[in-house]
């Protein structure tokens, strides 16, 4: 395929569809990030493949860091100030709200706003990679709260 950009903002659009539909639900707050690990692993599989055809000079991997640590900032704030926990039958529960999803929405744009001052493409071929690495920093913060304030389960030790 010549051009997979086409492929990587329709798979953008079902993950992120997928998230919000999972960030704005009432789910258990559990320990292993397993979906962050499998958006990385698929995401720097489809990175690498974009940077063995196309080379990045040392301010687009600045550019593209920095992105990175802003939306790891942003996750932050969703996991501290958007998204409720408590605890149900024993177990903690978590469910985010409008403004956790404007946040997730922020967050995907200043990341593709990235292919506006880096090489053409890369902002939508690390975009699986960029979801991963979000969603395990948002559960890290949100396991630090629930254990802050008591939250206990076999999911979530200390």
């Amino acid at each position: 395929m010549n051009n997979p950009a086409p492929l990587n903002i329709a798979i953008t659009v079902v993950v992120l569809a997928l998230l919000l539909a999972r960030q704005l639900t009432a789910r258990p707050l559990r320990d292993k990030p397993t979906i962050g690990v499998i958006l990385v692993v698929f995401g720097l599989v489809e990175s690498a493949r974009f940077f063995t055809d196309h080379h990045p000079n040392v301010g687009d991997v600045a550019l593209m860091v920095l992105s990175l640590a802003i939306g790891s900032a942003l996750a932050a704030v969703r996991a501290l100030f958007t998204i409720r926990i408590w605890s149900q039958n024993g177990r903690p529960m978590r469910q985010g709200n409008a403004l956790t999803a404007v946040l997730w929405l922020v967050s995907l744009g200043q990341h593709l706003l990235t292919d506006q001052f880096v090489m053409a493409g890369a902002g939508t071929a690390t975009i699986l990679c960029y979801f991963g690495v979000v969603l395990i920093v948002q559960r890290a913060v949100l396991l630090t709260r629930a254990r802050r304030t008591g939250l206990r389960h076999a999911d979530v030790t200390t």
